[in-house]
């Protein structure tokens, strides 16, 4: 049978009688059962990720340091270098499903090898797609994977500082960013031929 979890705040309280936070890991404050003070508690699981005991039930690293600083576990953490072992607070910060899920890995079976962008062979052109606020958003379609990219990478960014901009907006102001780098762009390239 599987235990319960113990209560938010008698945890919180735990972690601090039973740990120390060093360098994005939790160590034993005290010698007992075996555990020697100053050892690195958790193991990792099948999934890549630290998991540490307490109270008799397991727990993910990340969520119990985040715990440990913030004195609160949201939903859903997400590791800003996408190395689910680096557990340091600074590397930890709260998200939602649109942010974590951008935070990924390229898909293995993308053809495009870039995030949020698809070729659509029907119509030979590359169509920017995101999840935001838990609805799928279409941002264009567009003849080149180079501007396709740009778009894709501008409004992430744009998402990441504002979380709620209009789509429309967001889309002519991703245009205008590539077409300003492309201006640049050729400016450089004539000076160097020049």
């Amino acid at each position: 049978m599987k235990k319960e979890h113990i209560s938010i705040e008698l945890l919180k309280e735990l972690l601090h009688i039973k740990f120390d936070y060093v360098n994005g890991e939790l160590v034993y404050k005290q010698s007992s059962n075996g555990i020697k003070k100053g050892r690195i508690a958790g193991s990792i699981d099948s999934r890549g990720y630290k998991r540490i005991y307490v109270a008799g039930c397991s727990y993910l690293a990340h969520r119990l340091i985040y715990l440990y600083h913030k004195g609160s576990i949201p939903a859903m953490i997400d590791h800003i270098d996408k190395n689910p072992l680096n557990n340091k607070i600074e590397n930890l910060r709260e998200t939602n499903h649109s942010l974590n899920a951008y935070n990924s890995e390229v898909r293995s079976n993308s053809k495009c090898k870039v995030k949020n962008v698809y070729h659509n062979e029907l119509r030979n052109l590359y169509q920017v797609v995101m999840v935001i606020n838990g609805r799928k958003e279409s941002f264009g379609y567009y003849k080149e994977l180079k501007m396709a990219k740009h778009i894709a990478e501008f409004i992430h960014s744009k998402y990441l500082e504002f979380d709620t901009l209009n789509k429309d907006i967001l889309k002519d102001m991703a245009i205008n960013s590539y077409s300003m780098s492309l201006t640049i762009d050729n400016n450089i390239t004539s000076a160097i031929i020049n």
